[in-house]
């Protein structure tokens, strides 16, 4: 026959020590069974607050790149009221802020002469199938819009290619309007586009439109399409000397945001290379930028356009969305005198977007040099897109406010699964694709959890490879941590499992120990008061 015990504490790791006001004894050869156990316990869990919602990152040998980056709910998962934590039941959103914030802060647009380490380069962050977090880190090559599978123009009976003035495009019939689509998405980290634009002048409606559509806008874009600026989600429109920077909504509004007085258009013509005006789009400390680059502005280039600096979890095309993807367009509005071309035209985009290989359109016969300096804008100011891969750096650190001291920031790293603090050992090697998997699955992530009840003074015959040696372990116990929201736990066994105690003596039990561990071992943390219920039975 059996004999009942039952153990409590209030002890918060989980550890049991209670002594008996009268003798119980167990006859040689007992055996021990677990009937039910009852305790809350804690899970990893990450709050956001000072000193652990940043991280450092560095793209390419200049400190000066050195970010200090803080994740920001940049997805909008939480009210505004809401504390930010992160534990098993929203780990996947914590990784998408952490992926946002990370690609919010890549590119920064510099007005200096030089490469800029950051394009091209763009961040993911999710969990392999071995459950562990990957950081990876790639670099999109330029996509040259002609003899593109990328790219895409329609009505191309529309457009004329014109040797004589650098291969640009110029704008044949008149008919219809001219489009240079690139099919590849991109809104994040170091994403770039360009083109130049000669001769503009002549009045009438010569001139183009250059801008960015989303997924939703792209479908307007067809042979034959009546289109304007409001097509655009964000755009440039130059017609004649009038630049107008628009930028539309999702119901369809178009507000003009500036049209800006700086902006002397170079207005020549003749066709010189050196007779042209460059504007480009980016992503730069997570909002979009146009960019006008002209020999006549005192720097070389200016920001035209801040068009979003708002907090990215609205619909409204006007918020830098991290879901959305955007396409970069061209359009060639030139009917009259056709003495406005278009050149250089390109983009850098997301490396993670695949799609299978299509036939190249015919009468493709542009080349694109965007990819070299001396023939970009043929400005010394413009910066280059770089040829080269560059070294990357992540490290769970951040700066103290008024030394500027890296701290450590342990916290952050156990959660996401990695023990170095610099997760990159090779610092100096560049490359094209850094891949770095946590060691282990992160403490925030685990969706079941595993707890392990032993009996400290008896001897159980049990093992477990985690030691590698004897455990006195009666029982393991594996809960959906997921679906049991409160963490507390209440097991009750309907079929008991009777482990043998090593005792070929009667033992005279006064005191008993146990504990709950988990699953490697360790103590863990409880609340309130734990309580066990232990059977003894003999062979």
């Amino acid at each position: 026959m059996a004999k009942l015990l039952r153990i409590t504490t209030t002890e918060n790791d989980g550890t049991f020590d209670n002594d008996l006001d009268s003798s119980f004894e167990l006859p040689p050869n007992s055996t021990v069974a677990l009937q039910s156990a009852n305790f809350t316990f804690d899970t990893d869990e990450l709050i956001m607050e000072r000193l652990n919602e940043k991280f450092l990152f560095q793209l390419g040998n200049d400190v000066a790149n050195q970010k200090d980056v803080t994740i920001v709910d940049r997805h909008g998962f939480f009210t505004p009221e809401e504390p930010e934590v992160y534990n098993n039941t929203n780990y996947d959103q914590f990784l998408k802020n952490f992926e946002a914030s990370l690609n919010n802060d890549i590119y920064t647009f510099s007005t200096g002469v030089g490469e800029e380490d950051e394009v091209g380069y763009e961040a993911k962050v999710e969990m392999d199938i071995n459950q562990k977090v990957n950081i990876r880190m790639e670099r999109s090559q330029l996509v040259d819009w002609n003899n593109s599978h990328q790219a895409h123009q329609f009505v191309t009976e529309n457009l004329e290619i014109v040797p004589a003035n650098n291969n640009s495009f110029q704008k044949g019939a008149a008919a219809q309007d001219a489009f240079i689509v690139d099919r590849h998405p991109w809104n994040r980290g170091g994403t770039f586009a360009r083109c130049r634009i000669h001769n503009l002048a002549g009045g009438g409606t010569n001139g183009f439109t250059f801008g960015l559509v989303s997924r939703v806008t792209l479908d307007n874009f067809f042979a034959g399409a009546d289109l304007d600026p409001s097509d655009f989600c964000f755009s440039v429109t130059v017609d004649s000397t009038d630049v107008v920077m628009t930028q539309s909504t999702d119901d369809g509004e178009t507000r003009v945001i500036n049209v800006p007085t700086n902006v002397t258009l170079v207005n020549l013509a003749g066709g010189n290379v050196n007779d042209h005006d460059g504007f480009a789009f980016h992503t730069a400390d997570g909002k979009f930028q146009c960019i006008h680059y002209s020999t006549t502005h005192p720097t070389g280039n200016e920001v035209v356009a801040d068009f979003s600096a708002l907090p990215e979890d609205a619909d409204d095309y006007g918020n830098y969305n991290p879901n959305l993807d955007y396409y970069a367009c061209l359009m060639i509005e030139s009917t009259d005198d056709r003495s406005t071309f278009i050149d250089l035209v390109g983009a850098v985009n997301t490396p993670y977007f695949k799609k299978a290989v299509q036939p190249t359109p015919a009468k493709l016969t542009l080349t694109n040099k965007l990819q070299f300096h001396e023939n970009v804008m043929r400005l010394a100011t413009v910066p280059d897109i770089p040829t080269e891969s560059s070294t990357f750096q992540l490290d769970f650190k951040f700066l103290e406010t008024g030394s500027n001291l890296e701290i450590n920031n342990q916290q952050l790293r156990d959660f996401m699964g990695y023990t170095l603090f610099s997760i990159n050992t090779t610092p100096t090697v560049a490359k094209d694709i850094y891949n770095f998997v946590a060691t282990v699955t992160g403490a925030g992530f685990l969706k079941t959890q595993t707890f392990v009840v032993q009996l400290v003074s008896l001897p159980v015959e049990s093992y477990d490879t985690v030691s590698g040696k004897k455990e006195n372990t009666i029982y393991t116990i594996v809960e959906n941590v997921v679906l049991n929201k409160t963490q507390e736990l209440s097991f009750n066994s309907q079929y008991p499992i009777y482990i043998q105690l090593k005792n070929r003596n009667p033992i005279l039990l006064r005191r008993l120990k146990a504990r709950i561990v988990d699953h490697d071992l360790l103590p863990i943390v409880t609340h309130g008061q734990s309580q066990l219920t232990l059977l003894f039975g003999t062979e």
